[in-house]
């Protein structure tokens, strides 16, 4: 596999560095070797991004990165509007003249610029643009509906809450009991993970949407998987991005929804307006409920605005109001959350044989 480079000047452990962070935390298709950052320049891009070494440099400059033997170069921003910071246009067309391929998951198309593209003939590289809408489109027809796979859908309540990163910890802890789960990505960052199928969905007419979702989860399903699992986009009460969010809900059609959530986070990540605050859990679930057909079935809990001794009582305090698990997927007990997806699937006489486990022992109560 292609050693990769991680560019993320100033932004990574940030929001706009979701891609970087996503990248060093569950890189798959290229393994990551280090992160541009002069910033964090010296440090373990874990530690910046999860808190914990995960053995990959922090370097200030892609001529300390190239010491490294990068074949790949990733843009490892996803900025509102999809432009670029200061510094990376420079970067980007150093590294394709040393040879590295490049790939773009922002909104501008690298390959159809003459800068890049002249610097690409040069060092003999390519350039992959990630959001390049698929040729052939289509309409939701139903066909999903029809799979006799189970479909799981990872909500939230915002956009850059994690999402992403449980459909992969959930995805590997289903793989690790021997199932063949199958993982459909719907943005740019998960499409650089490696996945079954994927497609930036944000990206798509929005007649188009849901079908090609509906499309990537029937074609993976019908590959022989046992269960599809993908995550979504933003929220579906985001003012901005709401019609993502419904597209991926319709077009999956899910047997089973965990639902993201991040107490403490009031504002939008990615927005200043006073307008764009986070609702509530409950009126989230009920929308997702009534809009998807599908139960939420677990709440996936993003830990950063909370203190650290405060994650245990939280999830505490959440599954006896709504009476579901609710773990952080990254410390806490993953195993709940797909222990839950089971427990419902085994209610629904179509998928009573997609068994991923025996329950586990509910969350111990903290004390006071």
């Amino acid at each position: 596999m292609p050693r990769a480079v991680v560019l993320a000047e100033a932004h990574l452990g940030t929001p706009p560095g979701k891609t970087a962070n996503g990248l060093v935390l569950h890189s798959v298709a290229d393994p990551v070797v280090c992160v541009i950052d002069s910033t964090q320049a010296g440090r373990d891009a874990g530690e910046v991004v999860c808190g914990r070494p995960l053995g990959i440099p922090v370097v200030a400059s892609l001529d300390q990165a190239l010491l490294h033997d990068p074949e790949t170069l990733y843009i490892g921003v996803a900025n509102p509007g999809g432009f670029f910071p200061p510094g990376f246009e420079d970067a980007i067309e150093e590294a394709l003249r040393a040879g590295l391929d490049v790939v773009n998951g922002l909104h501008r198309f690298l390959s159809e610029e003459e800068r890049f593209a002249t610097a690409a003939s040069s060092g003999g590289a390519k350039i992959l643009d990630v959001r390049k809408v698929p040729e052939r489109l289509r309409v939701m027809d139903g066909s999903v509906t029809e799979l006799d796979v189970p479909r799981v859908v990872i909500a939230g309540m915002d956009c850059d809450i994690g999402k992403r990163i449980t459909a992969i910890e959930m995805l590997r802890e289903m793989r690790s009991r021997g199932m063949d789960a199958g993982f459909v990505a719907t943005g740019q960052t998960g499409c650089m993970l490696g996945p079954d199928a994927g497609c930036v969905i944000d990206r798509l007419p929005g007649d188009f949407a849901a079908g090609e979702v509906e499309r990537m989860v029937v074609d993976v399903a019908r590959r022989g998987k046992e269960l599809v699992l993908l995550y979504s986009q933003a929220s579906i009460r985001h003012p901005a991005f709401s019609g993502v969010a419904l597209s991926v809900l319709h077009g999956a059609a899910p047997n089973a929804v965990i639902l993201q959530v991040a107490p403490g986070r009031v504002q939008r990540a990615l927005f200043s307006h006073p307008s764009f605050t986070i609702g509530d859990i409950a009126t989230e679930i009920d929308l997702i409920e009534t809009l998807g057909g599908a139960k939420v079935v677990a709440l996936a809990v993003n830990p950063m605005h909370l203190e650290r001794g405060e994650v245990g009582e939280v999830c505490s305090r959440l599954e006896e109001e709504f009476g579901i698990p609710a773990e952080d997927p990254l410390t806490g007990d993953v195993g709940r959350l797909v222990d839950a997806v089971s427990a419902h699937l085994a209610t629904l006489p179509t998928y009573r044989t997609v068994a991923l486990s025996a329950p586990r022992p509910p969350r111990p109560d903290p004390g006071p």
